[in-house]
């Protein structure tokens, strides 16, 4: 399964030894993002670092190897979707009309995110963690509701 990643799943790995970063590593899981996702990171990176109670080293490492599991799709690639996508978005959110866009320009099996204004489109299909666990045959075990 292919799906594009949604800047708050990436951070909630990013954070804490969580689902998310479980689901992150999941050999049957392939993931994309915009390289837009970098800057979002990028601007903050300082609050990851102080969230995740790593030192810097131990987080860039960690980074490393989530990003090993994504594949990084450029602006320019989607620009010809962006159109579409910033129209269904316009009323939503804005600043996530590149996520729809990837999911246009690029195949994948829809958007996996915990944000609830995706819902509100119905252009793509959005995948809650829940639902993810399920697909993948993982447990909900109360350590793992920490998403």
């Amino acid at each position: 399964m292919r799906l594009v990643l949604d800047a708050n799943r990436l951070f909630a790995a990013l954070i804490k030894n969580s689902i998310s970063r479980k689901i992150l590593f999941h050999p049957s899981l392939e993931f994309i993002a915009p390289d837009y996702i970098l800057i979002e990171l990028s601007n903050h990176k300082n609050e990851l670092i102080r969230k995740s109670k790593l030192p810097e080293d131990e987080f860039d490492i960690l980074f490393q190897s989530i990003f090993e599991n994504i594949i990084i799709i450029s602006l320019e690639e989607i620009k010809p979707c962006y159109k579409r996508a910033k129209e269904i978005m316009k009323n939503i959110d804005p600043d996530d009309a590149v996520f729809l866009a990837l999911s246009f320009c690029s195949p994948n099996d829809g958007i996996w995110t915990e944000d609830a204004h995706f819902e509100e489109q119905d252009a793509v299909r959005v995948w809650k963690t829940t639902e993810l666990m399920e697909v993948l045959g993982m447990k909900n075990t109360e350590k793992n509701k920490s998403m």
